[in-house]
């Protein structure tokens, strides 16, 4: 199984009226037991990470560890850049496997805020990736 769009783990959770929880997932370890517990409760589960996280490593290499982390698993999860701080950063998460984005321009100009996101919808969308 892999990670899925959040849309499809959020959309059957507001029409039943439950949540999805999601966790800060900022190395192996942590992904590795919130994927356990996620697995054992038979839960589904976001995990996400960002602008705090990249400087240690990379979009790439934390998707490939979260990848091959939920291969061990059976449970519905997404991966998630949170509080994303540029187009670019966006993009690399997009080209490393991640299934939802979010792009944080919420102190910019609304102007820009708002075409930044046109542009992420833009290139995200096609490939079922949540923004």
């Amino acid at each position: 199984m892999g990670f899925v769009a959040m849309s499809e783990l959020t959309g059957p959770a507001f029409r039943k009226g439950y949540a999805v929880p999601s966790f800060c997932a900022w190395n192996a370890e942590v992904m590795e037991m919130v994927l356990q517990t996620a697995e054992r409760l038979h839960a589904p589960v976001i995990l996400m990470q960002g602008p705090g996280e990249f400087p240690v490593m990379s979009p790439a290499s934390m998707a490939a560890v979260a990848i091959a982390l939920l291969r061990r698993h059976e449970v519905p999860a997404c991966l998630h850049l949170d509080h994303g701080d540029s187009v670019e950063m966006v993009h690399e998460c997009i080209d490393a496997g991640y299934t939802s984005v979010m792009l944080d321009f919420s102190l910019r100009p609304f102007d820009e805020n708002v075409k930044a996101l046109e542009d992420v919808v833009r290139i995200a969308r096609p490939k079922g990736i949540t923004v």
